[in-house]
């Protein structure tokens, strides 16, 4: 329930926290996903679902004759000119769609974080709650993710480059062997950052640090539980995959077999099922996180329930 001022309150006795096993989180992770699913299910249908079929609803407005000449093994060359002003409309609505998507992911992950989080410290708070506070932070969101794929793609770059020099000076078997390694490296180096920078948006959500400081608070929470973390989040992602393919394999296997010829509808259920799986996959994928980020913090830091209960007070006001 919540306070006259629209604050979370609690919703039973607050208990201390204490470290959690591997097996306790993924339980509590499906625990708070259910008993938090109509506020995950508004969090997505509102801030992800539209954005994602404005961009969805470009493809439409393209001619189905031209989409069936773009596919990758037709051999029909498209006359894109009778086409050019829906071309470019369907560029605008993408362009649009793209934006909203960016913006409306960012505020629903900050919206999830606090979500799963309150719940996790034994707070209750609306939906309309937990959108507000995700919206209000979506920007500082961004600015992670775009900090974040900056440091990844130039990591990845600068480890590469040696193997990359190689290659194009003369190919033997040298160089096939560096470019090999020299990929192998970049692809470690770059997961090894993208862990370490994984709780950046959870950081945001329930701190005060920002940008690179928010980046480094998640390293140093990471650091000497990266393997622990890692197999987490590893097998939470594959049980979000599953999940969320329950409603993907079988229209891709359709797509192949009853709707290929029928590129619009083909388009359609496709998009409904991305859509329906999602809605499986980003509230577990978000939750885990926010149960790795607290026990990170209850295990390094003793962080108590209490103090808990008054950061996610103090992100929603």
């Amino acid at each position: 329930m919540t306070d006259p001022d629209g604050e979370a309150t609690s919703s039973a006795p607050p208990d201390e926290l204490r470290p959690l096993g591997f097996g306790e989180i993924l339980e509590r992770v499906f625990k708070i996903c259910w008993s938090q699913a109509k506020t995950f299910l508004a969090i997505v249908g509102i801030l992800i679902v539209p954005a994602n079929l404005i961009f969805v609803a470009a493809f439409f407005v393209v001619p189905p004759e031209l989409l069936a000449a773009m596919e990758p093994y037709s051999t029909v060359e498209p006359d894109i000119e009778p086409y050019i002003v829906r071309l470019i409309a369907a560029g605008v609505v993408a362009l649009v769609g793209m934006l909203l998507l960016m913006l409306g992911t960012a505020a629903a992950t900050g919206a999830a974080y606090v979500a799963a989080e309150a719940s996790h410290a034994g707070l209750t708070i609306t939906w309309s709650q937990a959108l507000r506070t995700g919206m209000r932070r979506m920007f500082s969101i961004l600015w992670i993710y775009f900090v974040t794929g900056m440091g990844l793609f130039l990591s990845f770059i600068i480890v590469l480059a040696p193997g990359l020099a190689a290659i194009v000076i003369d190919q033997n078997v040298g160089s096939i062997l560096a470019i090999v390694f020299t990929t192998l490296a970049a692809f470690t180096v770059s997961g090894w950052l993208w862990l370490s920078w994984i709780f950046g948006a959870a950081v945001v959500m329930t701190e005060e640090e920002r940008g690179t400081k928010a980046l480094r608070r998640s390293y140093n929470l990471i650091k000497g539980r990266f393997w622990w973390t890692g197999g987490i989040v590893f097998t939470a992602m594959v049980i979000a995959s599953f999940l969320g393919g329950i409603f993907t394999l079988p229209v891709a296997f359709a797509s192949f077999t009853v709707l290929g010829d029928n590129i619009i509808l083909d388009l359609a259920v496709r998009s409904i099922a991305n859509v329906l799986g999602l809605l499986l996959s980003f509230p577990l994928q978000i939750t885990a996180l926010a149960l790795l980020f607290v026990d990170a913090r209850v295990v390094k830091e003793g962080l108590s329930k209490e103090q808990l209960q008054t950061e996610i007070q103090s992100s929603m006001r």
